[in-house]
């Protein structure tokens, strides 16, 4: 028995491998990848998917909130997790046809607790314990937060420098 795995080669690879040596959750159309992203007052939420589904039907995103609730509440340890659906605003009429499927069906749930939409500025502020997208919107959010992430740790210490240099000075 293993606990984790991780892989440096293709995701898409780990991902067919896993499924034909570990196999599926009964009923799961298609897994999907998960990241721990932090939350600014502490805590983490759970973004699903960030890569494998690039055009996930709105029953797949039901079924990443399903997934994404067991596993915060098996591994995180959330007794009911909340699930946010990643959209362009709050509003149930918001975004494209495949997000505004997906907010009926996850509003209707009884096996998870759908709270609505969730922006991308409230990724991080996220009152939500996971947060639903595809695996193409999942993966631009991911990426862009590592970039955004990076650049500032640059900027923040080229300042610290450039501020010691001029203190000197």
């Amino acid at each position: 028995k293993i606990d984790s795995f991780a892989s440096a080669g293709s995701t898409g690879a780990m991902l067919v491998g896993t499924m034909y040596s570990v196999g599926v959750m009964e009923k799961v159309l298609r897994p999907c990848l998960a990241a721990l992203i932090p939350k600014e007052k502490g805590g983490v939420s759970l973004l699903v998917d960030v890569g494998v589904n690039p055009d996930a039907k709105p029953e797949l995103l039901y079924q990443f909130g399903l997934l994404g609730s067991i596993y915060a509440k098996c591994a995180l340890g959330i007794e009911n997790p909340k699930v946010a659906l990643a959209n362009i605003g709050e509003e149930e009429e918001k975004g494209n046809a495949q997000t505004q499927a997906a907010h009926k069906l996850m509003k209707q749930s009884k096996q998870y607790n759908f709270i609505g939409n969730a922006e991308p500025i409230e990724i991080f502020k996220s009152n939500a314990d996971v947060i639903v997208c595809d695996g193409f919107v999942g993966n631009i959010l991911l990426k862009t937060a590592e970039g955004v992430s990076g650049a500032i740790s640059k900027i923040i210490k080229r300042n610290v420098k450039e501020s010691a240099i001029a203190m000197i000075g």
